[in-house]
């Protein structure tokens, strides 16, 4: 049972959309409830993410395709799951950075080091300046 709440001024949660409500109603009084607890995506940070590399990738010569580039990153990012072959060998597979698969939070954190990455390793600039060309980017 998926529920959306929003957290209220007194420090309680309450269904915040008419299919939460309805699935609320069927908890009984008393009962406890088991939560997973994910910060709710902002599509336009999202999509603020997704610029940032689509211009380091416009102005940046050394990768070939836009998704070899966006490997880089979150492997520098540590976005990856280690993998051992059935040779012994390790090997990195990148972790889905998908609206679905993480929460804000999670996104946040991986933007900032996105950022770190590129003034690192793509682009000789400041931080405020990058953050700027991006958002004139969007």
């Amino acid at each position: 049972m998926l529920l959306e709440l929003t957290k209220s001024a007194d420090g309680s949660f309450i269904p915040s959309t008419e299919n939460s409500i309805a699935k609320f109603k069927k908890v009984k009084i008393g009962e406890t409830i088991l939560v997973d607890y994910k910060a709710k995506r902002n599509v336009q940070f999202h999509k603020k993410g997704f610029s940032l590399l689509n211009l380091i990738y416009q102005n940046q010569s050394k990768y070939e395709s836009f998704e070899a580039m966006r490997t880089e990153f979150k492997l520098k990012a540590g976005l990856y799951e280690l993998h051992v072959t059935t040779k012994g060998k390790t090997i990195y597979v990148p972790k889905s950075m998908s609206f679905s698969e993480m929460d804000e939070n999670e996104f946040e954190e991986l933007y900032s080091k996105f950022i770190d990455i590129a003034l690192k390793h793509f682009v000789p600039m400041d931080r405020c300046d990058l953050e700027d060309a991006v958002l004139r980017f969007v």
